[in-house]
């Protein structure tokens, strides 16, 4: 009896133990934490109101985040494509070494980048010649853990493909972008998002400033769609160089030259009762 019971508390015990560490491999391919228990480390935006919906004040490294836009934004991808830009030259800033960048359109003017703070001579260019190529150099550019980041163009992607490439972010703690475009739409793609991101933007061109009559700084609307462990937001944020002595510090992991103009608040429509709404739409004259 005694044997049995010494058996029993072993058997429980290695269960226990098999548990534990499954959730702590469940936890780490969420996001919550490393593999040895401490939280993923980040990068914070300089602007903290960009901050506080992500979790642990800033985007989470090792992972992968989409962004895109709507209409005519979604196939050229200016505002879309300068938005990453920014994320990508702080990273860089924060970390060194150099990134990729892959696309299978080459449209992009990279001249252009510095004025997000991006340096060209710290990305190598892949041209592609499909979608399907594009990803594929991402993944295998994370696998080979000699870049600190990708940044790639593609408008179809699976759910799977997109899970393979945050794990393969995971894996070499290595930050993957992905700007989500068509040039020319496939055929059953309508250019959903994949599932498998940490966050997922969707960037808009607004008018600038009057300040320099019309000819103001870059001003995006940032919509925070999705935010594994966090919150959806909404601003209004301009792009900084420094010329109209706005500036944020450079390096020590802030993602610069770009503030917060205004912080959208949710539609107040969404949170009336659903017969209200019923009411007010019974009521109107047909």
């Amino acid at each position: 009896m005694r044997e049995n019971r010494a058996s029993d508390r072993r058997a429980g015990s290695a269960v226990s133990g098999v548990l534990d560490a499954l959730r702590m491999q469940v936890r780490a391919i969420e996001c919550h934490y490393l593999d040895d228990g401490r939280a993923p480390p980040v990068l914070p935006f300089a602007d903290p109101r960009l901050n506080e919906p992500l979790p642990g004040g800033g985007l989470s490294l090792g992972a992968l985040h989409e962004f895109t836009a709507t209409a005519l934004e979604a196939e050229l991808a200016p505002s879309v494509t300068a938005f990453a830009a920014t994320v990508l030259a702080a990273h860089l800033r924060m970390r060194g070494g150099v990134a990729l960048w892959a696309a299978s359109q080459s449209d992009c003017y990279v001249p252009g980048l510095r004025r997000f703070g991006l340096d060209p001579a710290r990305i190598v260019f892949v041209d592609c010649r499909k979608d399907a190529e594009v990803l594929a150099v991402m993944e295998e550019a994370l696998h080979s853990r000699a870049v600190a980041a990708v940044l790639g163009e593609a408008g179809a992607l699976t759910l799977k493909t997109g899970r393979r490439l945050d794990a393969a972010a995971r894996a070499s703690n290595a930050l993957a972008l992905l700007v989500r475009r068509h040039v020319v739409k496939p055929r059953g793609v309508a250019g959903e998002p994949s599932g498998a991101a940490s966050t997922r933007w969707r960037v808009a061109a607004v008018p600038s400033s009057d300040v320099f009559g019309g000819l103001g700084p870059p001003r995006w609307r940032l919509d925070l769609d999705y935010c594994r462990n966090g919150r959806t937001a909404s601003f209004i944020v301009e792009a900084l160089d420094g010329a109209d002595g706005h500036t944020f510090e450079a390096g020590h992991g802030k993602a610069g030259h770009v503030r917060v103009v205004a912080e959208l608040c949710d539609d107040a429509r969404a949170a009336e009762a659903p017969e209200a709404r019923e009411a007010a739409r019974t009521a109107r004259p047909s």
